[in-house]
């Protein structure tokens, strides 16, 4: 992973500089065991914006159709990136997130699978509950403010503007509750975090 390490020191220092990054909650991060980080996702800066706010090497999941380029998928690969196709089941990729999960590695999924201009816009997909359910590993919800505002949906390239993650504290797996009750109980700890960053 020492090219994620240095990728990742060198967009640290550019969030530093463009987005004036700030981190909170990091103490809430697992130092071993796997991990889901669920995060709302309302710009294509977010990944990245969590992934140097991160003290552990995360994986990702990314949709399929960017990895058709051959350097640009190995170069994604390099960075902890696997594929996942959209729309549709997709069972080596879950095998493959299982996989990660099981080794101990952090795997950030965004509950809704695609960008939003809130938590409550899009319906919840259930997939961040199924993973859950099935690996029994904690989910640690995320909140990204600003993303929205300094990288549009609909502009072409980002500007300057604060940008701030909060972690929140780990949700453990409960027995008993399905898919879809595991992946309201994640939206709703993001919604409350949302909520609380307001008064920061």
């Amino acid at each position: 992973m020492i090219l994620y390490r240095i990728c990742r020191f060198i967009a640290l220092i550019l969030c530093r500089l463009l987005f004036n990054i700030r981190a909170c909650g990091r103490e809430n991060l697992p130092s071993n065991e796997g991990f889901v980080l669920a995060s709302n996702h309302a710009s294509y800066l977010d990944p990245i914006i969590i992934g140097v706010s991160c003290s552990r090497i995360l994986n990702f999941m990314a949709k399929e159709s960017i990895f058709k380029n051959r350097f640009f998928g190995w170069f994604l690969t390099q960075l902890g990136c696997f594929p996942i196709k959209r729309n549709a089941t997709d069972p080596s990729a879950i095998k493959e997130a299982l996989r990660r999960l099981g080794e101990g590695r952090a795997l950030l999924l965004f509950p809704h699978g695609t960008r939003s201009q809130g938590i409550n816009t899009i319906e919840n997909k259930a997939g961040v509950g199924f993973l859950v359910e099935k690996a029994r590993v904690a989910v640690i919800p995320v909140f990204v403010k600003g993303t929205d505002k300094a990288w549009p949906k609909y502009k072409r390239l980002p500007r300057s503007y604060p940008v701030s993650v909060y972690f929140g504290r780990p949700i453990a797996y409960q027995d008993g509750l399905d898919r879809a009750q595991l992946t309201d109980n994640v939206i709703s700890e993001i919604t409350k975090i949302e909520s609380n960053s307001k008064e920061n």
